[in-house]
């Protein structure tokens, strides 16, 4: 993960550590804990570290613990999530909030946003989701679902605030992102029949307006 107060995570499958960045050699922070972790994410103001875990009986959560400015890792809370048997690595994997506040995660049936000072786990109202993105500055979630054979589906945009969905007029993607004011999405279509092959980058506003297709060739 991106280095936050000098310090980055390291995890692998037999330990997670906090090391200072750049430094040849010195101390480092173990992460203590049983099972297997993964996925550490800092928070945006680099206070915090959140990784997911699962225990040696196969319960998962999310974990949040603070970074000193020595590198001391202290727990703040354990977020227990289930029903993530077909998520990747088996391993709840999220990814911060803007606000530093609420994280998403995929995995099952639905995403889900979690809030990290609560601990409340609210299910995304979109089957299947499994790409997710958070629009800058705001508690806006871009979401994409690729449960069926077609490799496009529509672009959903939920509020955390209001529960508000919407989905993207006219747009099918296979991979987005957003722009860094969060004003534009870029987007690429997969290739019908063509596994890993996607076509030209496509742009259009966030409320679906002032769409601009890209090229069809193939990248």
């Amino acid at each position: 993960t991106l280095p936050a107060n000098g310090w980055v995570a390291s995890f692998n499958s037999l330990s997670s550590s906090l090391g200072r960045y750049g430094a040849a050699s010195g101390p480092e922070e173990v992460l203590e804990g049983t099972g297997t972790q993964a996925c550490p994410a800092f928070s945006p103001d680099g206070e915090r570290l959140m990784f997911g875990r699962e225990d040696d009986e196969g319960n998962d959560s999310l974990e949040v613990v603070s970074v000193a400015e020595d590198g001391r890792a202290s727990p703040l809370s354990t977020i227990p999530i289930d029903g993530i048997e077909d998520a990747r690595y088996d391993i709840p994997c999220a990814s911060w909030a803007p606000d530093g506040r609420s994280a998403a995660l995929g995995g099952g049936a639905s995403g889900r946003v979690v809030d990290t000072e609560t601990a409340e786990v609210r299910r995304l109202p979109v089957s299947d989701a499994t790409d997710f993105e958070w629009r800058p500055g705001t508690d806006q979630l871009a979401i994409t679902s690729h449960a069926s054979p077609d490799p496009n589906t529509p672009i959903d945009i939920y509020t955390v605030s209001t529960g508000e969905l919407r989905t993207i007029d006219g747009v099918q993607a296979v991979r987005f992102t957003w722009s860094p004011d969060g004003t534009t999405i870029a987007y690429s279509q997969g290739v019908p029949g063509l596994a890993d092959t996607m076509s030209g980058i496509s742009l259009v506003d966030a409320d679906g307006t002032d769409a601009l297709v890209g090229d069809s060739g193939e990248i």
